[in-house]
């Protein structure tokens, strides 16, 4: 049956991992070496959805002091001259490339898109991001979405599959960052999944970010036959897989941990990441809050929170003046799926969003600066990794950027 078959899968998974990572493959005994991370993959079976504890999920981590397997923390770097990214002043932009069905423009702005999500069509905004100027490019990951949570439709709108992007943007482009905002920690083993990000970071001459999550969408759970569990058990998984991509990707990308969460998230970022990722809905005023969480986390991991990099995704609405916002923003109402935003004020979708004239932008963009925020990624509609109307990344690198950076 399934179950017994996750199973076995589980015990071949503990083999390797003890084989790979410091443990005698016959006796399955840690071999006792001071430079030992001892990594245990449980060989308990996958349980329904929410039984599992915490020493059941399907792998773990394990040691006799937290502190020995706490590596010195690097942070993010630049890939071009490989010097940190906190050490670099200007403020960087990035793009959250359309890759779903529905994130496309359409000629009139109305919805549904009339061009389906392809690899090729991903390339294309990517290389126009690359060749526009923006610092960087980010997919997300899922087997497909629908817009309920949106307030759109619920039907399930396709995407290609994320690992497959991340390859094809290392191919395509040839300076721009590129990365995952995020790669759900459920649905890929740690060791294959190191392997397939080492590829693509050699690929990309060192390009490359990993950004981890913990996921949030039961339905693709559901339909993967992956348990779901409780939002703590799908953090715990966070932290092993990202305890486990810290160990063995060498040379190793930046790992960014994403999501607003609480103490239970902040201590992964400060345990195993370089960076954190918030999206894509929040103001300045709630970051500081969420801020004080990781300051807190760091402090118990004795790490220095300045060593975390920190960006944030917002939904995007870029006007040269008021008028023209506002024409803007009937546009992206025609765009949005279900007539989400039918009725809905400007001023209220503006609210923890990126939305306004070019000079009300950069004052946002400037307050997360003087928090620390390193990065501004944007989603240039009202949906995450869409693009209602190319003009955006135009307005976006000739206007915004400039007065940023100024």
């Amino acid at each position: 049956c399934f179950s017994v078959g996750i199973g076995l899968l589980f015990a071949a998974m503990t083999r390797l991992a003890r084989t790979t990572r410091g443990h005698d493959p016959r006796s399955g005994k840690p071999v006792q070496s001071s430079e030992t991370q001892r990594i245990i993959v449980s060989e308990a079976k996958c349980k329904a959805p929410g039984a599992a504890k915490a020493d059941q999920l399907p792998h773990r981590l394990r040691g006799p002091h937290r502190a020995d397997r706490r590596r010195k923390h690097r942070p993010v770097r630049r890939a071009s001259d490989a010097s940190p990214l906190l050490d670099w002043p200007l403020m960087k932009v990035g793009l959250a490339l359309p890759h779903y069905d529905f994130s496309f423009p359409s000629g009139d702005f109305s919805f549904p898109s009339e061009q389906p999500a392809t690899v090729a069509r991903v390339v294309e905004y990517a290389r126009r991001a690359e060749q526009l100027g923006f610092d960087s490019v980010w997919v997300s990951d899922h087997l497909f979405l629908d817009l309920a949570k949106y307030g759109g439709p619920p039907k399930r709108y396709g995407t290609p599959e994320a690992t497959a992007m991340l390859t094809a943007l290392a191919a395509a482009t040839t300076h721009v960052r590129f990365g995952s905002l995020v790669l759900c920690a459920s649905f890929r083993h740690p060791v294959f999944l190191a392997a397939q990000l080492q590829t693509i970071h050699g690929m990309s001459d060192g390009r490359l970010e990993v950004g981890l999550g913990a996921g949030w969408y039961e339905a693709e759970f559901n339909a993967a036959g992956i348990p779901f569990g409780t939002a703590g058990q799908r953090i715990d998984r966070l932290s092993v897989v990202a305890g486990q991509l810290d160990a063995r990707l060498d040379p190793r990308p930046a790992i960014i941990v994403g999501g607003k969460g609480g103490p239970k998230l902040a201590r992964v970022v400060a345990e195993h990441a370089d960076a954190w990722n918030v999206c894509w809905r929040i103001t300045p005023d709630e970051y500081r809050a969420r801020l004080g969480t990781l300051h807190q986390a760091c402090a118990r991991a004795k790490r220095d929170p300045q060593t975390v990099g920190l960006s944030v995704g917002l939904y995007t609405l870029l006007g040269t003046d008021r008028n023209d916002l506002e024409a803007r923003y009937e546009a992206l109402q025609r765009w949005t799926p279900g007539g989400a935003l039918d009725g809905v004020p400007l001023a209220k979708h503006a609210d923890g969003a990126l939305v306004g004239t070019i000079e009300d932008c950069a004052a946002t963009i400037k307050e997360f600066e003087a928090l620390g925020v390193s990065e501004m990624i944007l989603s240039a509609a009202s949906l995450p990794f869409s693009v209602y109307d190319d003009d955006q990344l135009e307005l976006a690198t000739r206007e915004l950027i400039p007065q940023v950076r100024g």
